[in-house]
């Protein structure tokens, strides 16, 4: 195909630009799963079969778009930011990833753990028991740096249950399964239904605040996983039960369904 029909170039790096791509992309005909625009401004084109050395070599930019003309797409991904998918027939992802980090100051033993457990496991779950009019929720830290996949967070149930909730999510993104936003999903919650819905930064400061020190702010995404009542109806429902719907606030900004 010739770079004529890319109908002009929408990069603001010019097409001769280095770019790391997976051989298997060009060699094999496999697809883009992952696009990474780093810190630095570098591309990478990745098909998620392994990033050694001998999987990857320098391309250039204009090359890679030549050969999948929809990843002209992604000429406005910023600096620092990512997208994945998990097959040519699903929707992209696009999220920030932390830039290099430094080591994060530990206050207490109990930041020590969970560090821990982030590096031990891959994540931790922070268990916030019911406030005043705020129902007890859970959370997960590390499955945005470990794995690429939104935090997760779940309202208004038993806390056992939802520590164990959020820690099968995270053996499930573990093993390489992404929860999608406005997607549903049976078993997440025992022999219910679930919908991911994406949550708007402005809910991180009262509801990540451990998440916020980890990342030292808010470049991570979250999803909220939601639950229905027993008639299947969820909280965005005009008829859902109206004595949970205080147990499970709602932070994203539009319900997404797909």
């Amino acid at each position: 195909m010739n770079t004529d029909d890319l109908m002009g170039w929408p990069f603001a790096d010019p097409r001769n630009c280095a770019a790391i791509a997976s051989r298997a992309i060009f060699e094999k005909d496999a697809p883009v799963l992952a696009v990474l625009h780093d810190h630095d401004g570098d591309w990478l084109f990745l098909d998620g079969s392994g990033t050694e050395p001998d999987d990857l070599f320098v391309v250039a930019l204009g090359e890679v778009v030549k050969n999948d003309l929809s990843l002209s797409t992604f000429h406005d991904l910023p600096n620092g930011w990512g997208a994945e998918r998990t097959s040519t027939e699903s929707a992209w992802f696009r999220a920030p990833f932390p830039a290099e980090e430094t080591e994060a100051v530990i206050e207490d033993d109990s930041d020590e753990a969970l560090l821990a457990d982030i590096t031990e496991q891959g994540w931790t779950v922070l268990l916030i028991e019911a406030e005043d009019e705020k129902p007890a929720f859970a959370y997960s830290v590390g499955l945005f740096k470990n794995y690429a996949h939104p935090e997760v967070i779940v309202f208004g149930l038993d806390l056992e249950l939802m520590n164990v909730i959020v820690n099968e999510i995270g053996e499930s993104v573990k093993n390489g399964k992404r929860f999608e936003v406005g997607q549903s999903y049976f078993g997440v919650i025992e022999k219910y239904g679930s919908i991911f819905q994406t949550v708007e930064k402005r809910h991180y400061a009262e509801y990540f605040g451990f998440a916020q020190w980890f990342y030292k702010g808010d470049d991570f995404p979250a999803s909220q996983c939601t639950w229905p009542d027993l008639t299947g109806l969820y909280p965005w429902h005009e008829r859902f039960d109206p004595h949970l719907r205080a147990n499970q606030p709602i932070l994203a900004e539009e319900v997404l369904l797909k």
